[in-house]
């Protein structure tokens, strides 16, 4: 924000020293011209109206701090001091949020131990001395009495496994696991967090059973020849099912209704595609192919889509709420094949966070500082702050939305 404000001074300067050129040179004394019947061809250089009105926008520019003087400029918002705040500096696991003494809360899993700790007042607490080794992934859920914890890790084979871990709210401190199926290839909790969705591999078909949070009363409603699936539960009825990224990779992106069943294609047959949804109608995704990324913006209902100006990973964007998302966007992107190079630890980024608004067709840049050298990923919020883990040692930070107006 500050570089803009010195290029608004220095173009008020500039504009000035011209008009004044121009003021100058038409105000000299000189002899009366030959009247002539032709008017001249030529316009005026820099015509009153034209430097008025440039001079005008400027300065409405400087008031409110918020228009932009060249067409199609991104805007750059005001953060205030030291916005980012790192939380925990050790690996972290994973994260989320749980109702807490009757709050929202976050909680997270020491990479190291597998104890499950609760942010309280800033201050770590520990729910849980159950060890658990090799986290991969946690998703949540919750009834008046206990949390459940779905906890993905590897086992010795380097095998992926589930586990489901039960904590009582009155105790919060013995974590009940119970081994689950060891087919399952993916798990989701909806958007409510009254069920679970688990995609499993039987017979070298893929199931995809609803069961309510202690994984009961199963009910089948996918079923599909093909088993590498990344799922997102993106409404209360929809889950979008997409093929693996892999750069050059034609990928393809389908929703489920869970109600129905259908099974319904929306965008297919797209080189590294690589998604995150806003919601069932809208998302984000990006094409890669050797070493290039383009970025768009698709909405369903209306079959339309548009270019972003920024190269994106999705898996580097969080959902602040319904067609708003923040995304870690690197300073620097080398033509290397993505995702996979990123996946791989091929490469690190140093990221600045912006805003993207997919009703307003805008992004926004709203921290480019770049002192923390963070490599950002699994960005969750709860209102109030942004938080994201730093890839590159696992640490926990975050971003503050309390002075933002959305």
């Amino acid at each position: 924000m500050k570089n803009r404000n010195i290029l608004i001074v220095v173009g008020i300067v500039i504009i000035l020293i011209i008009a004044g050129w121009w003021w100058f040179s038409q105000n000299q004394i000189t002899p009366s011209p030959t009247p002539s019947t032709t008017q001249s061809q030529t316009p005026s250089f820099f015509p009153v109206g034209a430097i008025k009105d440039a001079i005008q926008n400027i300065i409405t520019t400087t008031a409110n701090n918020l228009q932009e003087i060249i067409p199609g400029e991104r805007n750059e918002i005001e953060t205030g001091d030291q916005p980012i705040e790192q939380i925990i500096a050790e690996p972290v696991a994973d994260y989320g949020f749980i109702t807490y003494q009757s709050t929202s809360t976050l909680f997270y899993i020491e990479q190291n131990t597998g104890y499950i700790f609760v942010m309280a007042s800033n201050t770590p607490v520990r729910l849980s001395n159950k060890s658990i080794p090799r986290i991969k992934e946690v998703k949540t859920a919750e009834n008046n009495s206990r949390y459940y914890f779905y906890i993905s890790s590897l086992d010795e084979q380097n095998d992926l496994i589930w586990q489901k871990g039960e904590l009582l709210k009155a105790t919060s401190s013995e974590l009940a696991l119970t081994a689950m199926a060891g087919n399952i290839k993916a798990l989701e909790v909806s958007s409510k967090g009254d069920q679970v969705f688990v995609l499993k591999e039987v017979d070298g078909t893929s199931l995809g059973q609803i069961m309510n949070i202690n994984l009961e009363v199963p009910t089948t409603v996918f079923i599909s020849p093909f088993t590498e699936w990344v799922v997102e539960w993106v409404s209360d009825t929809k889950i979008s099912f997409q093929t693996k990224p892999s750069s050059g990779v034609n990928g393809s992106i389908y929703l489920l209704d869970v109600k129905d069943k259908s099974f319904t294609p929306v965008i297919t047959n797209i080189p590294g595609l690589m998604t995150i949804f806003s919601n069932e109608n809208n998302f984000i995704y990006s094409s890669s192919n050797n070493g290039e990324i383009i970025s768009y913006v698709k909405k369903i209902k209306v079959n339309d889509f548009y270019n972003l100006p920024n190269k994106i990973i999705t898996n580097k964007c969080g959902k602040i709420k319904n067609d708003l998302f923040i995304c870690g966007i690197p300073t620097i992107l080398p033509n290397l094949n993505y995702p996979d190079a990123w996946y791989q630890g091929l490469i690190s980024f140093n990221d600045q966070i912006w805003m993207m608004n997919l009703i307003k067709n805008t992004t926004s840049l709203i921290d480019g500082l770049n002192l923390n050298n963070l490599d950002i990923i699994n960005i969750k919020n709860n209102n109030q702050f942004i938080y994201f883990q730093n890839k590159i040692d696992g640490s926990l930070w975050s971003f503050d939305l309390t002075n933002f107006d959305f």
